[in-house]
């Protein structure tokens, strides 16, 4: 049992469920991190290659999906969408003062931010990620989080589904730390690998998304490392967007080792299974949260 209380254990005999790259991985406890790891983890070249390759939004530029998407995030039935489903992406959030969104994408939060007047920069490393926030016209420093040296430092910070990325996360939040304004808010989010679902759906649950995923958070996991990161004030919750739970379905009745599982980006598969789910299963799925067993965590400290 992990100190959260849950039993969040290793799993063997995963694979690719959304690219179909080649490979099987395990999760375990790293003993020197204290935290759920991939094994075995690319090393940097090779995670940038799989990146590279990987982000859907560069593929999407200029089709049909890549429209739709774009219109959906700006339609204003989105926001209320958000209220209702989960924001693991904090795009329905109020900020305080200037901004940094650090693994900022292709900057859909910092263009919401922007539109809503609001000071904010991002941090990104992929390339093709900041080559797309920049097109935007938007504020993004391509450099490792560790690295980054502000002028001044921000009054809020954003780590939305990026800790699991990190080949560090200690060093990540510590830099976090860093570039934040004493008091300064920080807001995160990350799966739930000792939640109901994880357990639920097992090797097929969508989020352990090995190789990508380099690291997986319980809640004990994520407020210990939030406490030894110097951060305070925390408090932490879950959410389980029902597209989340709509791919973990889908992976486990579709997905097959070394095949891309198409039906994830097919959008007549994805948005009827979506609001069907949140619909049927409603209160299930806010009981669940309420116990703190949902699918993603959200997290919010402050610089103590």
């Amino acid at each position: 049992m992990t100190e959260d209380g849950t039993d969040a254990a290793a799993v063997r005999d995963l694979f690719d469920t959304r690219t179909g790259i080649a490979g099987r991985y395990a999760v375990a406890r790293d003993p020197a991190a204290g935290l759920l790891a991939t094994r075995p983890a690319p090393d940097p070249a090779e995670m940038a290659a799989l990146h590279a390759a990987y982000r859907p939004f560069a593929a999407a530029e200029g089709t049909a999906y890549r429209r739709v998407r774009e219109g959906v995030f700006n339609s204003p039935l989105y926001r209320l969408w958000l209220a209702v489903d989960g924001d693991p992406s904090f795009h329905g959030a109020s900020f305080e003062g200037r901004v940094v969104d650090l693994g900022c994408g292709d900057g859909r939060l910092l263009d919401r931010l922007a539109r809503a007047g609001v000071a904010a920069e991002g941090i990104e490393q992929v390339p093709a990620s900041v080559r797309a926030a920049r097109a935007r016209g938007l504020t993004v420093h391509e450099a490792p989080l560790e690295d980054f040296a502000p002028t001044e430092p921000f009054d809020s910070a954003v780590a939305a589904n990026v800790l699991e990325h990190c080949a560090d996360p200690a060093a990540a939040l510590a830099a976090a730390r860093r570039i934040l304004r004493q008091g300064g808010a920080l807001r995160v989010s990350c799966p739930n690998a000792g939640g109901l679902y994880a357990r639920l759906f097992g090797r097929a649950w969508i989020n352990w998304h090995v190789p990508y995923h380099l690291w997986h958070f319980t809640a004990g996991d994520l407020d210990r490392s939030l406490r030894d990161a110097g951060f305070s004030d925390i408090a932490i919750r879950t959410e389980t967007p029902a597209l989340w739970l709509a791919q973990s379905i889908v992976v486990w009745l579709r997905a097959r080792p070394g095949r891309p599982t198409r039906a994830l980006r097919n959008l007549l598969v994805m948005a009827p299974l979506t609001l069907l789910l949140r619909l049927l299963l409603f209160p299930v799925l806010w009981l669940v949260d309420r116990a703190g067993r949902g699918d993603c965590l959200i997290a919010t400290a402050r610089r103590g």
